[in-house]
């Protein structure tokens, strides 16, 4: 090549450069507009995008992040958040116990006819989901098709083959046997409706099955619904108020933020929810920091004296519910001995249940009087004290315990009870975060090895915990008992319907592996038959025989004994974000804290609202970091220097060629 060739192609480079550079120095006053273009219109996702959150109220659920949690919300793992799962996929209704009245969300009107024998529901016409589409009869159709493959004991009374949807606002169920109104009512109106966009493809084909003739327990169906146990919908469409911020959900916490197309958003004062995650442990330096409006977690006695020292209000409302002590009737070693009942019995007398109460619970840890494995409050308003009279309290006595184990060949050896020749050495597992069971399962432990039983305990982390229960990977565990529903059958179905279901509905985990025939002194009971006669009749007064029968042979048997009853020690902070709590003694308050849940009602009813200097606190989600920028300072230094480059390369190039 010629010098001159090179020299023109040099040349070039450096016209090149140039022109590059220039290009940079015009556009560069245009990178702060061009940069403010915002991915999310062009249909991409916002990676920490700034949102600026005011008017929010502040709770506490544990939830598992991502891909552990996800939002198949009929299965294990799914993101409900307990109580505010109310206000994002909303029930039909909500009730209200001190006057055995509803609040109608997503229903319009309800009625239950005993000579046609339907229960009829009337959609609001105005229901729609989170994505604009609308709320029909079709979707609530499919969520209890969804429940049907899934055992729900609706289809005791309810025949799956003829949920009706004559219009998008019409839903007719079609009654198989007597049943109590009230069970159909509760099911069908406190239930959760689920969209048809997400389930549909399952509820299609469980219909379809159904129209073969196939039921629940035939291999098409069960494959199904183990199939159906791994589906992960997307996203969660919402109903409610408030659906989730999935771009907030971190291992720390999550934002709801408000539906606007939801009707039930238009009485909400606030735009959004903090849910910190976590269980006790978590939740307790929040509450006490005042990060937190309110809490249902079990506090511990010597915490909550922290809340009130520093101005926090302790709220006691009722559960209907508490933890129980469990036995494996199959275990390999000890089955046999919890098949007897006396042994349950002994282990009954031989713990003091007030105090096991109060060191996990202080004054809101109230101990079992009546043993019927129904709340204290449900029990008296359906048994006549005559039948009260009945039942054993199984007051704390020792000396009645050992007496009843001696009866059935244990004996104590240098204070210890030996079964067979060997010790018995038991096991108690309990969920690890749920401070005052834990406290229970510690105190119990105690009394049980003062008593003369060698007792380890096992903590398992409170999401695993139920889920080794019902594999039967246990020997004594602490779970729960009790129900917060109005109706006997519920305790009753809850309990065993969780925790003993293949035994008691045919198929499923076989949890205690409890026969759910007993003999009791009564008499021989089919306990499973009682329960469905306790909701089998249109007639009031054969419901309470069939639970006077239940209660008396529950508390002669003891499959499970009830410990203690748990009334909430809820910590509330009123004034600081949230204001408008009603007095503690308003009757609202008389509604569980779990089930219909009176703070839900006082968010939807907008009886809470954003205290004024809440209204000015604002959380910001920090944008992400911004790209890089070069002053034009500092631009023309390297412009020169990148001149000088290309002109060196130029003059290096022609001596080479040369």
């Amino acid at each position: 090549m010629s010098k001159s060739n090179i020299l023109i192609s040099s040349y070039k480079i450096v016209q090149a450069v140039i022109f590059f550079i220039a290009v940079i120095i015009v556009l560069s006053p245009l990178a702060p507009a061009l940069t403010s273009i915002s991915p999310f219109k062009a249909g991409l996702p916002v990676v920490n995008a700034q949102i600026t959150r005011a008017n929010y109220f502040v709770g506490a659920w544990p939830y598992q992040v991502p891909p552990q949690g996800h939002f198949n919300t009929f299965v294990t793992g799914a993101i409900t958040l307990g109580i505010y799962y109310d206000l994002i996929q909303s029930p039909l209704g909500i009730y209200i116990w001190h006057n055995n009245t509803w609040i109608k969300l997503l229903a319009s009107d309800w009625k239950f006819d005993t000579s046609s024998r339907t229960f009829t529901v009337k959609l609001r016409s105005d229901a729609k989901w989170s994505d604009g589409s609308q709320l029909t009869s079709k979707d609530v159709k499919c969520t209890w098709l969804i429940y049907y493959m899934l055992g729900h004991a609706l289809f005791k009374y309810v025949d799956p083959k003829r949920i009706e949807t004559p219009d998008p606002q019409t839903v007719v169920f079609y009654i198989t046997t007597e049943v109590t109104p009230q069970i159909v009512e509760r099911y069908v109106i406190r239930t959760n409706v689920r969209d048809y966009r997400s389930y549909g493809t399952y509820c299609d084909q469980i219909q379809s099955l159904l129209d073969q003739g196939k039921d629940r327990l035939s291999k098409e169906v069960q494959d199904l619904n183990q199939n159906f146990t791994n589906y992960r919908p997307s996203e969660m469409l919402a109903s409610g108020p408030f659906m989730i911020d999935v771009a907030s959900i971190t291992d720390a916490e999550l934002w709801l933020k408000k539906n606007p197309n939801s009707p039930l958003s238009r009485e909400v004062k606030f735009d959004w929810i903090r849910i910190y995650n976590g269980e006790t442990p978590t939740v307790t330096p929040l509450v006490l920091a005042k990060e937190v409006d309110y809490a249902t977690h079990g506090f511990p006695i010597a915490t909550e004296k922290q809340f009130a020292s520093i101005g926090i209000k302790i709220l006691r409302p009722p559960t209907y519910f508490g933890p129980a002590l469990y036995f494996n009737y199959n275990h390999s070693v000890y089955g046999e001995l919890f098949r007897i009942k006396e042994f349950r019995q002994a282990i009954a007398y031989a713990i003091n249940r007030t105090e096991a109460g109060y060191v996990s619970l202080g004054e809101s840890g109230k101990p079992v009087i009546y043993m019927t494995g129904v709340p204290e409050t449900i029990t008296l308003a359906w048994m006549s004290q005559e039948d009260v009279n009945r039942l054993d309290p199984y007051k704390y006595d020792p000396a009645k315990a050992e007496t009843l184990l001696k009866g059935v060949g244990l004996e104590k050896v240098g204070g210890t009870w030996y079964w067979k020749g060997k010790p018995v050495e038991l096991e108690i597992t309990f969920p690890a975060e749920f401070a005052d069971w834990s406290a229970t399962a510690d105190n119990v432990k105690s009394q049980l090895e003062a008593f003369g039983f060698k007792v380890t305990l096992r903590a398992v982390t409170f999401t695993q915990q139920p889920i080794e229960v019902q594999e039967s990977r246990f020997i004594m565990a602490i779970q729960s008992w009790g129900s917060g529903v109005p109706h006997p059958f519920f305790s009753y179905d809850s309990l065993f319907g969780g925790y003993n279901t293949l035994k008691y509905r045919g198929s499923g985990k076989p949890g205690m592996s409890l026969d759910m025939t007993w003999k009791t002194k009564y008499g021989t009971i089919d306990f499973t038959n009682l329960i469905i006669q306790m909701g089998g009749s249109f007639d009031i007064q054969k419901q309470r025989e069939a639970f006077t029968k239940a209660a008396l042979a529950f508390n002669d048997f003891l499959p499970v004994i009830p410990l203690w009853e748990r009334l909430g020690n809820n910590p509330v902070l009123d004034g600081v974000r949230t204001c408008g709590w009603l007095p503690f003694n308003d009757p609202l308050y008389k509604n569980s804290v779990y089930t219909d849940s009176f703070v839900v009602i006082m968010i939807l009813k907008g009886i809470l609202y954003p205290c004024q200097a809440a209204t000015a606190t604002q959380i910001t989600t920090p944008p992400a970091a911004p790209a890089p920028s070069i002053s034009i300072g500092l631009l023309a230094p390297i412009i020169v220097i990148v001149v000088i480059a290309a002109i060196a390369a130029a003059v290096l190039l022609m001596r080479r060629r040369s």
